[in-house]
């Protein structure tokens, strides 16, 4: 879960699908995709794709997505000060 929570408040800048399947080492390539759909479907993920060969996705956080990402760092703070 830390490695989730924190690769997930760290993500600032766009990434695209490899770099968040080696940031989540653990995950499969099905359990990420179907995971990036529905945070993009929930609004806190937004899919950028450029016509490109191949194509080319780059995942960022939408504003919202942010503002969990600020909530979910002061919930890990919180938690390693116990």
């Amino acid at each position: 879960m830390e490695n989730r929570s924190s690769s997930f408040t760290c993500w600032i800048s766009p990434k695209r699908f490899s770099a968040l399947r080696k940031d989540i080492p653990s995950v499969t390539a099905q359990m990420l995709t179907l995971q990036l759909r529905q945070l993009e479907a929930d609004g806190i993920v937004a899919a950028t794709i450029h016509a490109e060969v191949p194509v080319r996705v780059e995942y960022t956080l939408t504003t919202y997505g942010r503002t969990l990402s600020t909530l979910l760092r002061g919930m890990r703070n919180g938690v390693n000060n116990i």
